[in-house]
């Protein structure tokens, strides 16, 4: 049973968990009524307790509606479709509680609403009530509504995209131009992110602009160089990151990234030390490692399942509202704890000099750097260096024993897929054989649950997420170190994955009773578009086997698709602009049998945003096809081979930036 269901089972409401089977059997007269969040979301559990406090409310629902529970993590594409249908419904950007109300035919929406303080924000039994009424009296008005709405929201869509390109023939670069003024046009600039509130740390936006600024320089290489590291210095300093166990919240409620809401999602996370690691390989920043490392190793300590070795999707904590959290610190009682001297670093380190959360607690910050610290202590800084660490576990082991923390069970092939991409990036970065072995371990129980689903024939668990981070994840590994029999097996599931969403020339759904069953290109500016990932993917296997006629076809589609996709989401769809641009990024082949693995890595780590690199044995199937007889360098993009002779002649040519 899902746990935001399990803590309401035993309630007035007669609350169903939102799922395919339960969803079946729906009543065709009710409208649906539906509540997404997570069983950590102290708002969530606010508002469904407003509800279930109110007798006359809940009589009503039970009247009139048939009611629904949605775990976003469980659900989420679920969560994907009404957050959309919100944006257009509303114009602002949704968040969690997420009240929606759909007609019970298609399950369209024609109503949603957003309650962090449902007792401020919402008279809920007047709204539902009059709702309620208006049905009764005429019952087609819901499907009315709900087809007007999607046909507005459809023009809208078709005006902004005439709007923009008229027609024109695609072009990457007017495309990346776009993006990037829109994202100005939206860029908070002083704290970093997007001016929006809940402000969300949009990891693939970043990582999106990243590339950007690595292979479309100079044109907005200052702009976007400032933008993204006025992003870090608050995603690093401020209350969105955990400043003593590690990881990021899921989003604040403020814009100065101070109020954060205490879940952590483990695919957020992932998605995260990914963006910090690339910023790390680009600038050289050790604290921004340090922060993708600490973030690695939170994720390996605390979000693991026992029984399977798989990630859990999230990390909550048990709490009936926001003053209620574990994670706030109450400022005289953690001074007994220190000693003057102690206090007066721990005052300044971790931001108890500046207001607090609520009336008298504190969540633990990070604004300043240790040389700023022992600049306005006039302290010599070895000293605050080597008193910060034990200071820093002292304040851990204090909130640790207050907090009542719970796993969210929802251990997904497409969510593990893209934390073994995150290990392997930071275990490599910082050369670290304890994360690369967990990374290497992830692999094989995400393998065992793959070919569990294969032998089962479950594959409607396989859906084309799942599949599509699965594929890029077994790639990664091959980059670090190449074998070919996972290669053969890669080639399977591409084969497979093609067979099943690639039909008569066309991408398709795999099954279509609800619009949110399965969105071959569904968007989140966190998250990347699935589509985008296995175009990625399908890209640099191509390259590695030799173009065939099939595989053309298919990259040709998928780029067209996401093309239209971002015509019509524009920045909504930042991981679309990350899959194009990593299509030309240029693969470069190294054939032999001594290769020095680490010592290539160390050389062209800081060039990984512009080139792909794999080191392959002269007996792998792939250095076969290429025809190599001899120890050499192979550098191949877009089709277009160049044979080098030595690898120190490629290394040359890179460090020049020729290639």
């Amino acid at each position: 049973m899902s746990p935001l269901l399990n803590e309401f089972s035993n309630t007035q409401i007669k609350w169903q968990l939102a799922c395919h089977h339960a969803l079946e059997k729906r009543s065709r007269e009710l409208p649906v009524l539906m509540i997404i969040g997570s069983s950590g979301c102290p708002h969530t559990q606010a508002l469904i307790q407003t509800i279930e406090n109110d007798n006359q409310l809940s009589q009503l629902i039970n009247l009139h509606f048939s009611s629904y529970l949605v775990d976003k993590y469980e659900s989420p594409q679920i969560d994907e479709y009404c957050q959309d249908f919100h944006l257009n419904f509303t114009q602002s950007i949704g968040a969690w509680p997420l009240l929606v109300l759909l007609e019970p035919e298609q399950l369209l929406p024609f109503y949603s609403t957003v309650a962090f303080n449902p007792t401020l924000d919402l008279n809920l039994y007047e709204q539902l009530d009059s709702i309620g009424q208006i049905i009764k009296q005429d019952s087609r008005m819901m499907r009315q509504t709900a087809l007007v709405l999607q046909e507005k929201f459809a023009k809208q869509s078709d005006i902004e995209t005439s709007n923009t390109f008229s027609h024109q023939p695609f072009e990457l670069s007017d495309v990346v131009d776009t993006f990037v003024q829109l994202t100005f046009g939206q860029a908070d600039l002083q704290w970093g992110g997007l001016m929006s509130v809940p402000k969300f740390p949009h990891s693939t936006l970043h990582q999106t602009l990243l590339s950007i600024l690595v292979q479309r320089r100079p044109k907005y290489s200052e702009d976007l160089y400032q933008h993204l590291m006025r992003t870090l210095q608050s995603l690093l300093r401020t209350g969105i990151y955990d400043h003593l166990s590690g990881g990021f919240f899921r989003f604040c409620h403020d814009q100065h990234w101070q109020h954060p809401q205490f879940e952590k999602s483990v695919l957020d996370n992932a998605q995260l030390i990914i963006f910090l690691t690339q910023v790390a390989q680009f600038n050289k920043d050790a604290a921004t490692a340090s922060s993708a490392y600490e973030t690695a190793q939170w994720i390996i300590n605390n979000t693991k399942d026992p029984l399977t070795g798989l990630y859990a999707a999230a990390v909550n904590q048990y709490q009936s509202n926001i003053e209620d959290s574990g994670y706030l610190i109450d400022k005289e009682e953690i001074k007994t704890l220190f000693n003057d001297d102690e206090w007066s670093i721990v005052n300044i380190a971790f931001g108890f000099d500046k207001s607090p959360m609520t009336s008298n607690t504190w969540h633990i910050q990070c604004w300043f750097t240790p040389e700023v610290i022992a600049e306005k202590l006039q302290l010599p800084l070895k000293q605050v260096q080597y008193q910060i660490s034990p200071l820093k576990e002292k304040l851990k082991d204090f909130r640790l024993s207050k907090l009542k923390l719970q796993l969210s069970h929802s251990l997904s092939i497409s969510t593990n897929s893209k934390i073994l991409v995150a290990l392997l990036a930071v275990g490599q970065l910082k050369n670290d054989d304890k994360i690369i072995d967990a990374a290497n371990e992830l692999d094989k129980k995400i393998e065992e649950k793959v070919k569990l689903l294969f032998n089962d024939s479950q594959t409607i668990e396989l859906n084309f997420e799942s599949l599509a981070n699965f594929i890029e994840a077994q790639l990664t590994l091959l980059q670090y170190q190449w074998n070919e029999q996972k290669f053969k097996s890669l080639i399977q599931i591409i084969e497979f994955t093609l067979s099943n969403y690639y039909v008569d020339s066309k991408f398709k759904t795999d099954r279509n009773t609800y619009p949110w069953s399965f969105q071959l290109v569904g968007y989140d500016q966190n998250n990347d578009n699935p589509l985008a990932t296995f175009y990625s993917s399908l890209v640099t296997v191509a390259n590695l086997i030799g173009h065939n006629n099939h595989y053309k076809e298919c990259i040709e589609l998928a780029a067209k698709n996401l093309a239209d996709f971002f015509l019509h989401y524009k920045l909504k769809a930042s991981s679309v602009i990350k899959a194009l641009l990593q299509a030309e990024k240029t693969i470069i082949l190294l054939f032999g049998n001594n290769i020095e693995t680490l010592e290539w890595f160390e050389e062209l780590q800081d060039k990984s945003l512009k080139y792909t690199i794999f080191r392959i044995p002269l007996s792998s199937s792939v250095a076969s096809s290429y025809q190599v007889k001899s120890a050499c360098a192979i550098c191949t993009t877009n089709d277009n081979v160049q044979t080098i002779e030595t690898k120190e002649k490629l290394r040359e040519l890179i460090i020049q930036d020729k290639i």
